[in-house]
């Protein structure tokens, strides 16, 4: 049996029979002989999945594999052994292992990536989680007769392989289980293609939302289009002016490893932005004289715009209604890397500020559109300053560095509280997309790899600001493949709108809005990602609220695998409709556990019954290597729920909770209304406790 979402599974990882199993044990248990109807070899399943996964996943039922064969042994080395599918796939191995010999049977199984051996509905092996290739051992005592044998595997990324072998009663080594001991049952198997729908714990049912992205927006605006079609901006920045003008950024972004020394990027301005007719939407180039201009602010008659050397500052000096002149406002910083970008450029408190990113260093020459040699790290030596957050006053253009130890940190925003956030892209040495909290002196942890050798820097680069400072860990983790994959610029909501004093933020590869509910504990932030919005015409890079009250979102793109269904510009709005729908309102850190709020009643017996919850909790370790796998992976199920009055909120008690861990809630309730959740999934990080 497939276990459905609410089944209460024990604490071991693996005490679930699949269908296979199931089917297997029913004819060991009703038949006395199965000489006639067993054939040699075991049946091979392959299911492919729409995105990796860091542990065995559980299949909804009623699906048909999308490959099938039978084996005359159980090895497989390579991705051409599971129908050639190279990643994102669940694969089924089963069949009866003949013991002709009683005895204690040690069998070991290698794997990449996780795999478990189930003998007899008996747990023998079990080695989840991301492996490559590391054997592991497990004993069991066997009957002579026949045995019901299944082996679960799941490929994510790179190689994959799996391979069955024993040691036998009286036998000194390891050898491939034979094929004189293995057989099936199978008959016809039908397949079909598409990616299987996994089913998650503590969800009704998946759907877009539920474990799965969402497909639409949310019901609180309506997408419009706000640009003619002929206007294709991959968008870099972009500000509203006082007079209704919408200005932008654009350039095409490659991501290849080549530095450009030439502009590549342009300033537009956009004259009736808010026309629900494309066709009255007239845009003006301003220059093409910007280098990856990736941040932009309005702020006391001038447009200030961050490229990769500076932020200049752009007046209207002959009074056309247009910033058309230029003059350097701040500059100093080294960018000498094709990955060495400039982000922001919020004003707040008397300052603007801005984040830069480090650079990815490759060996040898590099040519035009094409890499030669090996690349040395993921992220090589940097001059001064590069992974931090600088602020600026905005009377002198003079800088200085609040906080070091950032990656890819595209988009500074201004939070709740006054509170800068700084979004940062998973790599080396962040396993996650996160969010950081900035303070004066933290540091977040990414290292300049200073003892690379390159050709930029051959006796190593400059550490990184306040690295001699302990890491401040991330506000909120954006978990790889589920959260987001590329975040950038956040938006806080304003007054009037659901949600107001949240926080919304772009994400480019996976596409779409998420919300960001934040806490501060006794001057730790800490919070809670959610899904908000789908259904655009890009990835999402820059946000910006417009005179008309509707969110402006510019889209990006580049190659490979940055991206969102291969897009690389947009331009919409994003209308308020005065709807809401039954979701998540926040969720925040309780003394003993969490508290969970709804917008809309619950009912009572769904708040306080316990299967109605599940909750996993994890953490991670930075590592040099690109990202990093979850770490500690836990069940950590409340036990215990108390509804409030108003049935809008519960009281969760779950002990034992640790700092710097994601805590990845679900539960599916239906309303008072009769409502299914908009998402019924949130990952919270977790730093601290309030007192009360």
């Amino acid at each position: 049996m497939i276990l459905t979402p609410f089944t209460r599974q024990p604490n071991k990882a693996m005490q679930r029979p699949t269908l296979f199993l199931a089917a297997i044990t029913l004819l060991l248990f009703h038949c006395t002989t199965l000489a006639d109807s067993l054939k040699p070899g075991v049946s091979l399943k392959v299911y492919h999945l729409a995105k990796p996964y860091e542990r065995i996943p559980t299949l909804a039922p009623g699906q048909h594999p999308n490959f099938h064969d039978i084996r005359a042994t159980i090895d497989f080395p390579g991705r051409r052994a599971f129908g050639n599918r190279q990643r994102y796939f669940y694969a089924e191995v089963g069949g009866v292992l003949r013991i002709k010999q009683a005895g204690q049977y040690t069998f070991r199984l290698t794997s990449d990536d996780g795999s478990r051996l189930v003998i007899s509905d008996q747990l023998v092996i079990d080695n989840d989680g991301l492996v490559t290739n590391e054997p592991k051992d497990g004993k069991i005592q066997l009957d002579k007769g026949d045995h019901a044998l299944v082996i679960e595997m799941f490929q994510a990324i790179q190689e994959s392989g799996l391979k069955l072998e024993w040691k036998t009663p009286g036998s000194e080594g390891f050898s491939l289980v034979s094929q004189e001991a293995l057989f099936n049952t199978t008959g016809e198997v039908k397949t079909e293609g598409g990616n299987k729908t996994v089913v998650m714990r503590g969800v009704r049912e998946p759907r877009p939302g539920a474990g799965q992205p969402l497909d639409k927006a949310h019901p609180s605006f309506t997408i419009e289009q706000a640009r003619r079609d002929n206007f294709q901006f991959s968008v870099g920045a972009m500000a509203f002016l006082p007079d209704g003008k919408l200005a932008i950024t654009t350039f095409p972004p490659k991501n290849n490893g080549v530095f450009r020394d030439a502009f590549n990027g342009e300033l537009w301005v956009i004259e009736n932005p808010t026309e629900k007719d494309p066709d009255k939407i007239v845009a003006s180039m301003i220059t093409q004289d910007l280098h990856d201009p990736l941040g932009m602010c309005w702020h006391d008659g001038a447009l200030y715009i961050a490229d990769r050397n500076e932020v200049s500052r752009w007046t209207d000096k002959n009074g056309n209604g247009y910033p058309d002149h230029r003059e350097t406002f701040a500059s100093g910083w080294v960018s000498d890397n094709y990955h060495h970008f400039t982000f922001g450029l919020p004003y707040h408190d008397g300052h603007f500020y801005l984040s830069l990113s480090t650079n990815i260093t490759f060996n040898k020459m590099i040519k035009e559109e094409n890499i030669e040699g090996e690349v040395i790290g993921l992220n090589g030596p940097n001059p001064a300053h590069r992974g931090s957050l600088l602020k600026i006053d905005a009377k002198t253009g003079d800088w200085s560095v609040v906080a070091g130890g950032l990656r890819t940190p595209n988009g500074v925003s201004i939070g709740p509280k006054g509170v800068v956030l700084i979004p940062d892209n998973q790599g080396a040495y962040r396993p996650a997309s996160c969010i950081f909290a900035g303070a004066q002196g933290a540091y977040f942890g990414h290292e300049n790899n200073t003892k690379a050798v390159s050709d930029f820097y051959p006796d190593g680069g400059v550490p990184a600001d306040f690295s001699d400072q302990p890491v401040t860990p991330p506000a909120v983790y954006l978990p790889q493949n589920e959260a987001s994959n590329s975040p950038a610029q956040m938006s806080m909501i304003p007054e009037g709108q659901p949600f107001a004093g949240q926080m919304l933020m772009a994400e480019i590869t996976l596409g779409g809005l998420r919300r960001i509910a934040l806490q501060e504990v006794d001057g730790v932030w800490q919070g809670a990602a959610l899904r908000h919005s789908q259904g655009f015409e890009a990835g999402l890079n820059r946000l910006a609220w417009g005179p008309d009250g509707a969110l402006y979102v510019g889209g990006m793109g580049g190659g490979g695998n940055w991206g969102w269904r291969g897009t690389r510009f947009g331009l919409q709005r994003m209308v308020p409709t005065g709807k809401t729908v039954f979701e998540f309102d926040t969720i925040e850190a309780t003394r003993e556990g969490f508290r969970v709020s709804f917008t809309r009643p619950v009912p009572k017996d769904q708040l306080e019954d316990l299967e109605m919850w599940a909750i996993d909790a994890w953490t991670y370790e930075p590592v040099a290597t690109y990202g990093g796998p979850k770490k500690d992976l836990q069940r950590a199920d409340p036990t215990k729920a108390t509804a409030s009055a108003d049935r809008l909120s519960v009281e969760l008690t779950v002990p034992g909770r640790k700092p710097n861990y994601v805590y990845h809630v679900r539960t599916d309730p239906v309303s008072d209304s009769g409502e299914t959740m908009w998402s019924p999934e949130a990952w919270f990080t977790f730093h601290k406790a309030p007192a009360e």
